[in-house]
Parts: C-alpha cells; structure tokens; sequence
C-alpha cells in the first residue's frame, strides 16, 4: 500500500490531504496542506502511522 502511494505520487500529479476530522487530532499543522510538497521519508511514515497504527484492519 505504502510503495503504491509513493508510485503514484512520483509518477503523476497529485495532491493528497488529510480528512479534516483527523488532521485536528492527530496533524493539526498538516490541516489544508497538500501533503505531497512534504519529504518523501515523512509522507510515507505519516502514511504508516494512519494506515497501520491508528486504522488496523
């Protein structure tokens, strides 16, 4: 999922943001930003946390 989101990104233009719900809580200095312009390194631990921590199956 992760290398999934990191191909998108890399290969098209895209703009990914944080519901506004969970940015609140969680990433309050990430709420409206366009999560893309971040480095690589925090995107994907950012994504890690949200989608294998906070969001388990």
């Amino acid at each position: 999922m992760l290398l999934l989101r990191l191909m998108l990104v890399s290969q098209y233009e895209t703009h990914i943001f944080l519901d506004h719900d969970l940015a609140k809580e969680t990433y309050p200095d990430l709420l409206d930003r366009d999560l893309t312009e971040l480095p690589v390194a925090d995107l994907l631990e950012i994504s890690k946390k949200l989608i294998l921590t906070d969001h388990p199956f």
